[in-house]
């Protein structure tokens, strides 16, 4: 959801050599100057040999286990993937640029408006784990990035991010819930892999919050993607995150300031442009102007 995104923002600087990574052939990208590499990077032995093969400038790991209670029920899987690669990485491109993208659930909801500067208090194993990969990339990188933040998009093919969801309920014409009591400031994920890009040209290091300019609720999220998309929003109805019986406990708050992305790139996400930038994108996933196509 988010590689493909970074990968096609990079490749718009044709001075710029892509390597795009993915476990199964999924995405043939249109552009001349990325080169796909077929490669579960769980396969450490694998992926230490491509990485010292291709020798990159920068390195960007976005992979990522978003399913909460699955990490709380594959916690060595979990640490894997978010924590122990950055080690793999590390060892095999010591010099290299590298971005951790991490996220707003590493701290507890208690506050919101958390800064790059306020103290993480992960609650379930998937924000543990990428608590621990942003302390492991802190720990073993001399310049790198790590940010946080709370995306949306899609996948190719599809799959059941909360976009995609509520989008195929409201296709549907199907009752489902948002929660009014879980906030957040999401960015569409074009535009944060836009704003990855013009804090590594600003050569920017440490941590940084990547987040949109409006706070909304996990309900108000879902109502205005049915909104921009022009469905009839009555099928959803709000609920609180109180009564549901998760594996893993969530955070209420978890709104991100954008104070210091502001300042270093002169700009924040516009929530609803990404919006409409989304719909556009998600229309036209299968037409013949795509700048990548499934197989």
């Amino acid at each position: 959801m988010l590689g493909k995104d970074i990968t096609m923002r990079f490749s718009e600087s044709l001075n710029n050599n892509i390597f795009a990574i993915q476990r199964s052939k999924q995405i043939k990208f249109v552009s001349k100057n990325i080169e796909v590499i077929n490669l579960d990077i769980l396969d450490f032995a694998a992926f230490a040999q491509c990485l010292r093969s291709i020798a990159p400038d920068i390195v960007v790991h976005c992979a990522a286990i978003v399913n909460v209670d699955s990490c709380e029920t594959d916690k060595q899987l979990a640490l894997l993937l978010h924590c122990t690669i950055v080690e793999v990485i590390a060892s095999n491109t010591p010099l290299a640029k590298f971005v951790y993208v991490s996220s707003d659930s590493v701290f507890d909801g208690e506050k919101g408006d958390y800064s790059e500067y306020d103290k993480t208090n992960p609650l379930n194993y998937y924000a543990k784990s990428k608590r621990e990969g942003e302390l492991k990339t802190l720990q073993l990188f001399s310049n790198p990035i790590v940010a946080r933040t709370n995306i949306y998009g899609f996948n190719v093919p599809q799959k059941s991010s909360l976009a995609e969801w509520g989008l195929n309920n409201f296709k549907e014409s199907r009752s489902f819930v948002g929660f009014s009591d879980v906030y957040f400031n999401p960015v569409y994920t074009k535009q944060f892999a836009d704003s990855l890009y013009q804090l590594l040209l600003n050569n920017f290091s440490g941590i940084i919050n990547i987040a949109s300019d409006k706070v909304v609720s996990k309900f108000s999220f879902l109502f205005e993607l049915g909104k921009t998309f022009g469905y009839n929003c009555s099928f959803l109805k709000p609920l609180s995150v109180e009564i549901m019986d998760f594996k893993a406990p969530r955070p209420k708050n978890t709104v991100l300031n954008n104070s210091l992305v502001a300042d270093i790139n002169g700009n924040i996400p516009e929530f609803l442009l990404g919006m409409r930038m989304f719909r556009e994108d998600y229309l036209n996933l299968n037409t013949k102007e795509d700048n990548y196509e499934k197989n």
